[in-house]
């Protein structure tokens, strides 16, 4: 029978962390869009609390995922057991993208995945706890490989699991290295060439990446929030500016006719 809790258990965390496959599922908002489920091997998923969690995001043929979070946030996130005693997990949540080479990015990327994790880091939960003391990437070397091309990110509302009967053995004999081998062998330029003929869109035409690398047409352009925040500044330090003219001006004038006062007297 399943059962739904409110957050992530230390006992989910710990069997999470033991599972060398979990998939991703999203989907637009229009009822005629395409359902997308995308399957993550890789040591590259990690819980920061009770109810976050983040994954790095390789490069590949499709950009599914990043677009319908960036179109609704809406994820779940699917595990289930291979081995060992049955169970299936879900993680029902909503996220968004952290791009790369944004503070966000580089943020997580060094907290989460690019060394052993400190006791600063650990404080947050135990369950976060748990598991950045035996759960990095070390091995698959993401520090030395261009492969990646954002850090996702979800906030976790409802954690579900079922009995997982139905799932069949399987044996985990290792990674495969083609993925990251291939990318590790291209500039940044190669990747941004990939990115804009694969990955600027969804298969329903939703905005994929954005990056400077791709060529000037596919950089990052500001919002309107950021765009009216900037403007709004500008205008402020202009008139700051201009009550500091008028204030001198007054005090310069306010002098010349004091001085010109005691002359006359």
């Amino acid at each position: 029978m399943g059962k739904f809790y409110e957050n992530i258990s230390e006992d989910h965390a710990e069997w999470i962390r033991q599972q060398k496959l979990f998939f991703v599922a999203t989907a637009p908002l229009d009822p005629q869009g395409t359902v997308n489920a995308s399957p993550k091997g890789y040591d590259c998923f990690r819980i920061m609390g009770p109810n976050r969690v983040c994954y790095l995001d390789l490069t590949g043929s499709g950009i599914e995922t990043q677009s319908h979070l960036q179109q609704n946030g809406r994820v779940t996130f699917l595990f289930m057991a291979f081995e060992g005693a049955p169970r299936i997990l879900r993680l029902f949540g909503r996220g968004h993208v952290a791009q790369v080479d944004t503070l966000e990015y580089q943020t997580l990327y060094s907290k989460y995945f690019a060394s052993p994790p400190s006791s600063e880091s650990q404080s947050e939960t135990s369950v976060a706890a748990a598991i950045a003391s035996s759960s990095r990437p070390t091995p698959y070397e993401f520090e030395n490989a261009s492969q990646i091309r954002g850090i996702i990110v979800a906030t976790i509302h409802k954690v579900g699991t079922s009995c997982g009967w139905g799932v069949p053995f399987y044996e985990f004999k290792g990674e495969r290295p083609t993925l990251r081998s291939f990318w590790a062998k291209k500039t940044k330029s190669q990747l941004g060439q990939y990115w804009a003929m694969a990955n600027t869109s969804s298969r329903d035409g939703l905005p994929g990446i954005r990056h400077e690398f791709m060529g000037p047409e596919w950089a990052p352009r500001p919002s309107k929030s950021s765009l009216l925040a900037k403007m709004t500044s500008q205008v402020a330090s202009f008139l700051r500016g201009d009550f500091v003219l008028h204030s001198a001006l007054l005090v310069a004038g306010f002098g010349t006719g004091l001085a010109a006062s005691r002359f006359l007297a």
